[in-house]
């Protein structure tokens, strides 16, 4: 497991799609396949569309990264199999560090049908393609989704910074989170 890294984010972040999907070997993709059979028999599972993490671009100026269309049932099979190097499906997702009025932090538990059940963390989720504009990620209407689906806040008027602040890389599976707050 690669240590986990938090950087302030200092610098033009873009997130951008290569329209190309990803593509598995044959034998991957057959295990996968099989995996997801297996896991899936009582259809509790949705095999949505996921963003693979393919390139991460970074100079003084600016950090671009780039993603290829996947889907749940690899990056299921990448989380439970424990798949940490080459043939893993690195995900990024936004994630909203939310202070309150009164000055708590707001934390949510993982329903029992995610792939982490349990897990606490901030509001946030994957990207959707209602993030995209032209073929860029906007992570700040993902993360105001996020807070509609999950907290309610409908009026951005309860919102009243969100910016990025930080870019979380390493853990567990060496997902990429892009944390405003």
């Amino acid at each position: 497991m690669k240590p986990a890294v938090l950087t302030y984010v200092t610098k033009p972040l873009s997130v951008k799609l290569d329209e190309i999907p990803v593509e598995l070997p044959e034998p991957f993709q057959d295990k996968v396949e099989n995996f997801w059979s297996e896991i899936n028999k009582d259809n509790r599972f949705t095999r949505g569309e996921v963003f693979h993490v393919n390139t991460v671009e970074e100079s003084q100026y600016f950090l671009n990264v780039i993603l290829k269309r996947s889907d749940y049932a690899y990056y299921l099979y990448s989380v439970r199999n424990k798949q940490i190097e080459m043939e893993r499906c690195r995900v990024i997702y936004s994630a909203g560090l939310v202070e309150t009025a009164d000055s708590f932090f707001v934390f949510g538990e993982m329903g029992k049908n995610t792939a982490y059940p349990g897990r606490l963390q901030c509001v946030g989720g994957g990207l959707s393609v209602h993030d995209l504009q032209d073929s860029v990620f906007n992570l700040e209407k993902s993360l105001l989704r996020e807070l509609h689906e999950e907290l309610g806040i409908i009026d951005n008027n309860d919102v009243k910074e969100c910016g990025v602040k930080y870019l979380k890389t390493g853990g567990d599976f060496d997902f990429i989170t892009i944390t405003y707050s």
